[in-house]
């Protein structure tokens, strides 16, 4: 049944969040071409050091948690971190786009979609917070996975 559900999810995906890439992911999203690949494989492509949203936001990621550290300008320039070690879970693989789930601290999973470059340095995250919906490019830094 969860299988299931990520792959409507993974199908309404590109409808809901990135019309231009509607004709391209519905094509390649189905049950019979979703690959059963162990998690580990799928976690290890995510695991490392990856920046986002110009360098404010790093992603630790390791074979089960993900530590982020946001990166907060204060009114006198100065920066705070902030810094989360969560659970996570790769939900679903099609393609390039991988269903990542989150658990928060108030244990409820926050779902985003990742869409791996051909290199795979470099993805674009697909999420959606009260309705609307975020992209954002994440650049791969090292295999450190701890800040």
């Amino acid at each position: 049944m969860k299988r299931t559900c990520c792959l409507v999810a993974l199908s309404l995906l590109s409808v809901l969040c990135l019309p231009a890439l509607a004709q391209e992911t519905s094509s390649q999203l189905s049950a019979a071409s979703l690959p059963d690949r162990p998690a580990t494989e799928d976690n290890a492509q995510l695991l490392g050091h990856w920046v986002a949203n110009n360098g404010s936001t790093h992603y630790y990621f390791g074979q089960d948690e993900v530590i982020i550290v946001n990166e907060l300008r204060r009114r006198d320039n100065s920066i705070v971190q902030h810094k989360q070690k969560l659970a996570y879970a790769i939900t679903a693989v099609q393609g390039d786009w991988i269903q990542l789930e989150l658990q928060t601290p108030l244990d409820w999973a926050e779902i985003r979609f990742l869409r791996l470059a051909d290199d795979r340095r470099s993805l674009t995250e697909l999420m959606e917070v009260m309705g609307h919906s975020f992209r954002n490019q994440w650049t791969y830094v090292s295999d450190r996975q701890q800040p």
